[in-house]
């Protein structure tokens, strides 16, 4: 069973991903601030994290270079999990490591299928 770990401050987001994860037959652990990000992913080394932007201790592209810095955590697939459709967002998550950016807009459906190509 993979395991997945959402990041997202958003209590409600982070609640919908694991029960829908959890159907689909994922392991999914929470974080809901950068830092608690950092120390989960490090511990428990997710086979693909999926990460909010918008966060109020540490946005989502300071945890990405984070985790790029860490031997634990440098290779852990990263899919950058926004509400913003913002090509410079987009361009800056590439240069740091995450694998994909996917829109929340985009449904469930799409985050699935990311998360899919990179676990299977």
């Amino acid at each position: 069973m993979a395991f997945v770990l959402v990041v997202d401050d958003d209590e409600a987001t982070c609640d919908a991903l694991r029960r829908l994860l959890s159907r689909m037959g994922y392991q999914a652990a929470i974080a809901q601030s950068g830092r608690e990000a950092l120390d989960v992913a490090e511990a428990a080394r997710p086979d693909v994290i999926v990460l909010d932007w918008m966060m109020p201790d540490m946005d989502g592209l300071e945890v990405l270079r984070r985790l790029r810095e860490r031997p634990a955590t440098k290779d852990v697939p990263v899919l950058l999990y926004s509400a913003v459709d913002n090509a410079e967002l987009l361009g800056q998550a590439r240069k740091l490591g995450a694998q994909e950016c996917v829109l929340k807009s985009g449904g469930f459906y799409s985050l699935y299928e990311r998360i899919e190509r990179y676990t299977s």
